[in-house]
């Protein structure tokens, strides 16, 4: 699909979403103002809205199925044997034991090998560079501790991808993929707010109630029980939408309600 420029917004919308993040810096910052801002910074899910480009672009398009083939494999391994054949697989010693840096590294440059120089550059191919590390450590929670993800052993990193499924991951890499996008959005409108407001914002979206989380679950009824297909469908909506502004995925979860 080429390059999309995420953060190349109009001196409108810019003011919209600085006006949303001093909402949130002025009040007590929570759930609903970060669900605002966050909400600002993405738009009408439109046709043209570039996040919606990007969701359909081969950048996510190829992280999600790279992941999917991960995740299948690990769901295949049966024993030490071929298990060590999955890791050489992706570069990585079967001898090492702590292998999470060495397998998110090389399910990043497989991206972008994938890529071409123009797709590589955009903010879709960022965004799912980004959500690629997040994702896996995402997945190895689901039955570690996080603060254990980074010294998870083989074995445990095979049985986080088999729990999770395809669908799962799905759901949170289409999750991570929202808050990179939103993050690009908010700081190349953030005026004088401090970065970590921004880090803030992007982690209550991600959160079960957040907005990232709730349209992470929503892409995923575009194909049920086929969650490699998500991209494929949204691009095919794409073409099929002719009306400007008309809405092409579905509606905004509702705002977490207020304390």
């Amino acid at each position: 699909m080429g390059s999309q420029n995420v953060t190349d917004f109009s001196k409108a919308k810019k003011s919209r979403i600085r006006d949303a993040l001093k909402h949130y810096t002025s009040g007590a910052a929570g759930a609903e103002l970060a669900w605002e801002a966050a909400a600002t910074a993405l738009g009408p899910l439109t046709k043209s809205n570039p996040f919606v480009q990007g969701l359909s672009s081969s950048s996510v398009d190829n992280a999600l199925d790279l992941l999917i083939s991960l995740t299948e494999e690990f769901k295949r391994s049966k024993g030490r044997e071929e298990l060590a054949q999955v890791l050489q697989k992706h570069n990585i010693d079967p001898k090492v034991q702590k292998p999470l840096l060495r397998l998110t590294s090389e399910m990043t440059k497989s991206l972008s090998d994938l890529l071409s120089s123009r797709q590589g550059e955009s903010d879709s191919a960022f965004a799912a560079k980004d959500a690629i590390p997040k994702t896996i450590i995402d997945v190895l929670s689901e039955v570690l501790p996080r603060e254990k993800a980074d010294t998870a052993s083989p074995e445990e990193i095979s049985r986080a991808f088999a729990k999770v499924g395809e669908s799962g991951l799905a759901e949170i890499f289409f999750r991570n993929v929202f808050s990179s996008l939103m993050k690009l959005a908010l700081d190349a409108s953030r005026g004088r707010v401090p970065p970590e407001v921004i880090e803030k914002i992007i982690e209550e979206t991600k959160d079960e109630t957040g907005l990232a989380a709730g349209l992470s679950r929503s892409v995923l009824q575009l194909a049920p029980g086929a969650p490699g297909k998500i991209t494929k469908e949204i691009s095919k909506l794409r073409k099929r939408t002719k009306k400007k502004g008309k809405v092409i995925l579905v509606p905004f979860p509702p705002q977490p309600p207020q304390p």
